[in-house]
């Protein structure tokens, strides 16, 4: 059966972000991690992705206004919102 691939949401630290992927290296995992997203490119839980060569995606922190003729509770992201990929470890 293949492993189920898994998209991980960091904000700070990482630290469930450490756990699950020490999980994922054990050999009976069922799950890998291939890739983190943090809206905080100072991230921590970014730092680790890259460190252990995990595609990361920072987007971009700043709020995105709903719209005042919205009749929705929240508006989609433009597509202006800015964000950047990265699937190899910074140097």
């Amino acid at each position: 059966m293949p492993k189920l691939r898994v998209g991980v949401l960091v904000s700070h630290n990482g630290s469930n972000l450490r756990a699950l992927h020490l999980v994922s290296l054990q050999i009976d995992a069922q799950f890998e991690i291939v890739a983190v997203i943090s809206n905080n490119s100072g991230s921590l839980g970014l730092a680790y992705a890259r460190e252990n060569e995990i595609p990361t995606r920072h987007l971009s922190g700043k709020p995105h206004p709903i719209p005042t003729n919205s009749t929705t509770p929240s508006a989609p992201c433009s597509s202006s919102t800015r964000s950047t990929w990265s699937s190899r470890p910074a140097i």
